[in-house]
């Protein structure tokens, strides 16, 4: 394997594994990272507070 492409199979399970633990965080406020990140851009753009 190429140190090129074995680079990106490293990255990529490092993307996994974010995703696996961001989705753990964010499941007692029954909230996906997708609409987590919905609700930053919110935020940043409109002044969303949330409360």
């Amino acid at each position: 394997m190429q140190p090129a492409e074995e680079l990106r199979y490293l990255i990529l399970a490092a993307q996994r594994e974010g995703e696996r633990i961001l989705t753990e965080v964010l499941r007692p406020l029954d909230l996906t990272p997708s609409q987590a990140e919905v609700l930053h851009v919110l935020q940043v753009h409109i002044g969303l507070a949330w409360r």
